[in-house]
């Protein structure tokens, strides 16, 4: 799924979440907190929270980054960038 009008992302991995989700959590951890660096931010946000289902790094009150099994299908992984106006 892309939409340019919110600037949605998801992409299917094709590796299982307890395969996957340690790997892209600690990339996406990292990313930010080199971005925060570069930008001389604090880095606090940086850690991704646990959910019930995977983890979500929230960007803003409308939005963030979430990592979960996909429920369709086991053996996937889906890593979604979701903003709202």
């Amino acid at each position: 799924m892309d939409s340019q009008r919110w600037g949605d992302h998801q992409y299917v991995l094709a590796a299982p979440f307890p395969t996957a989700g340690a790997l892209i959590r600690r990339f996406v951890e990292d990313t930010c907190l080199a971005r925060t660096l570069a930008e001389e931010s604090p880095a606090t946000a940086c850690t991704m929270q646990a959910t019930d289902d995977g983890f979500y790094l929230p960007s803003s009150d409308a939005g963030g980054i979430w990592i979960h099994a996909d429920p369709d299908d086991a053996a996937r992984t889906l890593y979604v960038e979701a903003w709202a106006d």
